[in-house]
């Protein structure tokens, strides 16, 4: 790297050296077109993992971000996001699940400036998951039920995901748990989502650490949002949009919001399936694979059109994708 990093990667890890080492060259390979940097949170592994990563910051791609002690994954990738340099910032895991040859497709979104936040989905068409046994597949499942009263995204416990660095300067981030992608969508409000189909695969080395400790981390974290969304009020609906094998987002305020400032879950709810219906909101309509526009993200393959309006973005060189945002 000879300049200031445009792309920052984001790698929180405990005890994964045996599953960087076989990483590594693979990111190297996916970063080389960007001016990038690696960002190594690690909580004082005893397997050498930081040891390892300074050994390899000599040739300028990698930077230790060592932590006293084991502090949880969320806090790690907070402080690896403090840490980061990069306009773009990229979080995934470091032991293999999360391709690295997937990187360009969350990358580009956020530099064309088609996106704030581009997500890595295993729930939309061309996204798998082969590294998830069947009973970390149920949890992921159930727990993304739980999370869709807060996003209509349709894998919001991915943990593979890239930012525009200025969504996470409008609030602070105190996520409770993993999931601090989920933190980020409902606290930071990015303009325009997207997900992008990719392979969760097998880990490369180490073992789950899902447990009983970590769903009652979630359901606390589920807890912790609903305050902060009651104490926040109402705000912008998310709408999604399946376009071909990807998903785009994008936000809508309706009148219905102002109407229900002090109703709590059931103002939210009327705000989001108000939607489209509100004149103030344009859109436009989309060729491609017959999906859904309800504000509340639930209608699946409803073939609905969008109602003729404003704009639509294309971006060459990304397939077509289509990018929406609310009229002002």
């Amino acid at each position: 790297m000879h300049g200031s990093p445009t792309v920052s990667v984001i790698l929180p890890t405990f005890n994964e050296r045996a599953a960087l080492t076989a990483l590594h060259p693979r990111l190297v390979a996916a970063l080389r077109p960007y001016e990038a940097e690696i960002v190594v949170v690690d909580d004082r592994s005893p397997d050498g993992t930081g040891s390892f990563v300074q050994s390899l910051a000599p040739a300028g791609l990698y930077r230790l971000v060592e932590r006293p002690s084991r502090a949880g994954l969320a806090s790690a990738v907070v402080e690896g996001i403090r840490t980061a340099r990069g306009e773009v910032i990229v979080v995934m895991d470091a032991d293999g699940s999360h391709p690295p040859e997937s990187l360009p497709d969350l990358i580009e979104p956020i530099r064309s400036g088609l996106a704030e936040f581009v997500l890595a989905s295993r729930r939309v068409p061309g996204g798998r998951a082969p590294g998830l046994s069947r009973l970390r597949r149920l949890v992921s499942t159930g727990a993304s039920f739980l999370a869709r009263p807060f996003t209509p995204v349709r894998d919001p416990m991915s943990g593979f995901f890239a930012i525009h660095r200025s969504i996470v300067d409008r609030v602070p981030l105190r996520p409770a748990g993993f999931k601090i992608a989920l933190e980020i969508l409902v606290k930071c409000s990015p303009r325009r989502v997207l997900e992008r189909p990719f392979s969760f695969e097998p880990r490369v080395a180490g073992t789950s650490k899902l447990g009983s400790r970590q769903v009652l981390n979630y359901l606390r974290h589920l807890a912790r949002l609903t305050a902060w969304r009651m104490r926040a009020g109402p705000r912008a609906a998310l709408v999604a949009l399946p376009l071909s094998s990807t998903t785009v987002l994008f936000p809508l305020r309706s009148r219905a919001a102002d109407r229900v400032q002090d109703d709590g879950e059931a103002g939210e709810h009327e705000a989001g399936r108000a939607g489209l219906a509100d004149p103030q909101v344009l859109a436009h309509q989309v060729e491609g694979d017959p999906g859904y526009a309800r504000g509340d993200g639930a209608g699946e393959d409803s073939g609905a059109e969008i109602s003729e309006g404003a704009f639509a973005a294309g971006t060459p060189g990304l397939q077509g994708i289509v990018a929406y945002e609310a009229a002002q």
